[in-house]
């Protein structure tokens, strides 16, 4: 019997219970050491004392972590108790999502590539995803290699038997994956990844795709991560965790539109309700406030398309598309509680749709 098997025996029962994790929330490393709190700084710094490998630190963190924060049987059942990693200090209790984001925090504190990697805990050797990601651990790069661990786990042998907890500790990534499916496959780091049952069946050269995922801007990977954690298993959950990622990113792009010139505002607008279209085909149905969001969109990219024509590209096509995202905009407030539907808003959408139909009957004449 290998160790991971020997080890899911007794890790089963506690990871039974570990919260629900969106496949991408706060996965992606994008901490500096200003974002770290205070007190992970400091412990992170007095672990360390006089150990200056990069591999050798991991090791005195993780042996601290699953010695020192016990699993926080109290906190499963969907809900995180700890609001922060500053809480797990505190309170020294987690579970999986609080172990992974302190160890990341404190790699971080060391200058040590890490991130969060929420997937599917293979449990008895069931061979198939849950529907929703219910287990978290962490990749840790040092010497150009991304390590695999998992405090969580490794916590729960603490005590067992000498040693037992760094059992979790830079497994191989196919005898790691035996156990750990990444809601992102990237982060299998297998030349040749599985698919959701634990079969050998996606496309291979992972290390290029992790480079490439690397490589993209912080905003843009956290859509990403939710975009494969999706396409690779596509349950509600994970449409669900998708469709809010997609309409989270269009109102930051929106709010940043909301305060640029003209010419940069119509391209963000643009973007923005490329993302608002995506989300809308995954679902039709969405809270008023993204509704809200989504119509206000709509109408101040009207307004800046409008304000930035000139009179040669003022032409009656270009018209017609600003007076169908006005009318788009009218629509969805419209159908808000009244509350949320902003009258003056609404009066505006009325007005420049009036206008609109004024200036476009001047051209044909």
């Amino acid at each position: 019997m290998g160790r991971v098997t020997q080890q899911l025996i007794t890790t089963a029962l506690l990871i039974a219970g570990c919260a629900y994790l969106p496949a991408a929330q706060e996965s992606t490393s994008t901490l500096t050491k200003e974002d770290v709190p205070a007190e992970v700084r400091a412990l992170t710094l007095e672990i360390v004392t006089g150990i200056s490998e990069d591999s050798l630190q991991i090791i005195a963190l993780y042996d601290w972590l699953t010695s020192n924060i016990r699993y926080d049987g109290a906190g499963t059942g969907g809900q995180r108790i700890n609001r922060s990693a500053a809480d797990v200090l505190r309170r020294r209790k987690a579970i999986c999502f609080g172990y992974a984001q302190l160890l990341q925090q404190m790699c971080t504190v060391l200058d040590i590539p890490a991130h969060v990697i929420s997937g599917y805990s293979n449990q008895s050797g069931r061979g198939n995803a849950s529907q929703a990601p219910d287990h978290a651990w962490n990749a840790v790069c040092f010497n150009d290699q991304w390590r695999l661990i998992d405090a969580t786990w490794g916590a729960a042998q603490t005590g067992k038997r000498q040693n037992s907890q760094q059992a979790w500790l830079f497994v191989a990534p196919e005898e790691f994956l035996s156990s750990h499916l990444p809601a992102q496959p990237v982060w299998q780091l297998v030349d040749c990844p599985v698919d959701r049952q634990w079969q050998p069946s996606l496309p291979c050269g992972y290390h290029d795709t992790l480079q490439q995922f690397l490589a993209l801007p912080p905003a843009q990977r956290k859509l990403e991560e939710a975009r494969m954690a999706f396409g690779f298993h596509p349950t509600e959950a994970n449409r669900t965790e998708f469709l809010q990622t997609l309409i989270d990113r269009a109102i930051e792009v929106k709010e940043v539109a909301d305060t640029s010139a003209s010419k940069t505002a119509v391209v963000l607008y643009g973007e923005a309700l490329s993302l608002f279209d995506q989300a809308r085909q995954l679902r039709s149905e969405w809270f008023d406030w993204q509704e809200q969001a989504w119509a206000f969109t709509l109408l101040n990219a009207g307004q800046v398309r409008l304000g930035a024509l000139t009179p040669q590209s003022a032409n009656i096509e270009t018209l017609r598309e600003i007076r169908e995202s006005v009318v788009q905009a009218g629509a969805l407030l419209a159908a808000l509680p009244e509350l949320l539907q902003g009258g003056m808003a609404r009066q505006q959408c009325a007005d420049l749709i009036h206008y609109l139909e004024q200036r476009m009957a001047s051209l044909k004449r």
